[in-house]
């Protein structure tokens, strides 16, 4: 399969998908989750979700 060359993103596209990601942590929180819990749980998905190098902010 060819990969298409990587291209530097705009500073909107990096803003868009970091916009995107921060969403996830506007997640309700489960019944009983605390609010240490909850903000653990969104930087470990927001960090996850950065590691994707097909995003605009390639996997930084």
């Amino acid at each position: 399969m060819t990969k298409a060359p990587r291209s530097t993103p705009t500073p909107a596209q990096v803003t868009m998908t970091l916009s995107a990601l921060a969403a996830t942590a506007a997640t309700p929180r489960p019944s009983g989750e605390t609010l240490q819990g909850q903000a653990q749980r969104a930087m470990r998905g927001i960090t996850a979700q950065l590691k994707d190098v097909t995003l605009a902010t390639h996997g930084t």
